[in-house]
């Protein structure tokens, strides 16, 4: 018979703990790192001291996340927050994600089991193996059971004996009252079914991560988006059948993008039909070819890991450049911030323009386009084709040096990130320093002035590009080739 473990889950909220104490009563304890939300994650305040004094007391760790994001976009961007704050730090046993919170608990199965996923490949791309936690109701009622096969699974049921879950799981939650030597008061605790050194799941990779990229080619991508030409834009979608549930569900996640009524025949707005549609965004276009079967099905399979912004979907390119270096290749991404197109051949483009338009074959040239990039899910047929030569004004500047403790000034204006990378969220100006909302343009978002001058904490390369940490959160530096901050 396999052994079983004993073990607790600690968080800020049972004070100081003495580490050498619960060394002798348990053989693991799960730490509580923080908690992601939608524009602002937390670290829970005793976290390192915990992990600092259970590691020397030689206790067996895991830790969890407490999750209240409401979109996959969020959940990912905080499960890249956090392996920030935990870099350097190992684990005996997996990294939970905890789904819990009332907040997001009136979202649908698919969008929660889409939240849990985000975050748990993520964290898994980072290096550490993810894992559920969830009560009985969550596992049972809005958490699909895909997710058991995928992770390690930990139930929380306070019961005597053994709880009424159906499905297999690792670990159980038995009470939130129990009483250990070192803890003050009461704590939770749990008992651990599988190895502490086996702590990899058997079948952790997500069936959909591989889902046919085999098959998807430039062609088929191309093919894909001339079908949709005239077909309606609606944000944050990619290939469903637009109606009112799709509109309630995504006017709920975005309602700033969502102003306008569900229904056909909309003043100023290009299809006269919404309704019935396939539907995408700029993005979306992309991702809805990636995860749909051919260019009229309309259940397109969400896959976490392809799950990119159109920022994003440039920085996870690994081939691109200046615009004026694109290569005449048929299915070549095409780039402006925040937005994102197909180039088809013949000097045109793809793209999901907006509301207004829906999506658009528009002129490659005079469009704005500033970089091209290869998708980074797909195979290029002609990927060894001749690219054009650039033109002697657009050669990359040379990438300047930036030192900690220097001072430099902003070339443009710009936005403020979380993180290094524009797959990072941006964020609010509310959530600047009393001299960053000072030197920030009016408006939600945390957008700097050109001119202002910040000092250079933290630097950090990403590819050929340079990120800078200053007090108010991340900036572009250095990106694509351009001098932002010198």
């Amino acid at each position: 018979m396999a052994k079983t473990y004993f073990g607790v889950d600690i968080s800020e909220h049972n004070g100081t703990v003495d580490w050498a104490k619960v060394a002798k009563k348990v053989d693991f304890a799960i730490l509580r790192i923080g908690w992601v939300g939608n524009t602002q994650n937390k670290m829970d305040v005793n976290f390192i001291k915990n992990y600092n004094a259970a590691k020397k007391a030689g206790v067996k760790l895991g830790a969890y996340v407490y999750m209240y994001s409401k979109t996959a976009y969020a959940a990912k961007a905080g499960a890249e927050w956090i392996l920030k704050q935990i870099k350097g730090l190992s684990f005996d046993l997996p990294l939970y994600c905890d789904m819990e919170d009332p907040t997001i608990s009136k979202l649908s199965k698919a969008e929660l089991t889409n939240i849990t996923i985000a975050f748990n490949e993520a964290i898994k791309k980072g290096g550490y193996v993810p894992g559920v936690y969830a009560n009985l109701n969550w596992f049972t009622n809005k958490l699909d059971k895909v997710l058991r096969t995928k992770y390690h699974t930990w139930i929380a049921h306070y019961t005597s004996g053994t709880d009424k879950y159906k499905g297999s799981y690792g670990m159980w939650q038995n009470s939130s009252k129990g009483k250990v030597d070192g803890v003050k008061g009461k704590v939770d605790t749990n008992y651990l079914y599988e190895s502490i050194a086996a702590s990899t799941p058997v079948t952790v990779k997500p069936a959909e991560t591989k889902a046919s990229t085999a098959a998807k080619t430039n062609k088929g991508l191309v093919e894909y988006a001339i079908a949709q030409i005239g077909k309606p834009y609606w944000y944050g979608t990619f290939g469903q059948v637009s109606d009112a549930a799709l509109y309630a569900t995504k006017k709920k996640e975005y309602p700033v993008q969502y102003k306008w009524d569900c229904k056909n025949n909309q003043p100023g707005v290009v299809p006269a039909k919404q309704l019935g549609e396939k539907v995408h965004d700029c993005v979306g276009l992309i991702k809805g070819y990636l995860w749909c079967t051919g260019p009229t099905d309309k259940k397109p399979k969400y896959n976490a890991a392809q799950d990119k912004s159109a920022n994003g979907m440039y920085a996870a390119c690994k081939t691109k450049g200046a615009i004026a270096t694109m290569p005449d290749i048929p299915g070549v991404l095409v780039f402006m911030d925040h937005h994102v197109g197909v180039y088809i051949g013949n000097g045109y483009v793809v793209e999901a323009k907006g509301h207004a338009y829906g999506v658009v074959k528009t002129a490659l040239k005079g469009r704005g386009w500033t970089s091209w990039g290869y998708c980074p899910y797909i195979e290029y047929e002609k990927a060894a084709a001749t690219q054009t030569k650039p033109a002697a004004t657009t050669k990359p500047a040379a990438a300047p040096t930036y030192k900690v403790g220097n001072t430099y000034t902003l070339q443009v204006d710009l936005f403020v990130r979380t993180g290094a990378g524009t797959d990072c969220a941006k964020k609010k100006r509310s959530e600047l320093t009393d001299d960053g909302k000072k030197n920030a343009k009016l408006g939600v978002y945390a957008v700097l002035k050109k001119g202002t001058r910040v000092t250079v904490k933290t630097v950090q390369k990403k590819g050929s590009d340079i990120w800078v940490h200053i007090p108010s959160g991340w900036i572009a530096a250095y990106y694509s080739g351009k001098v932002y901050v010198k």
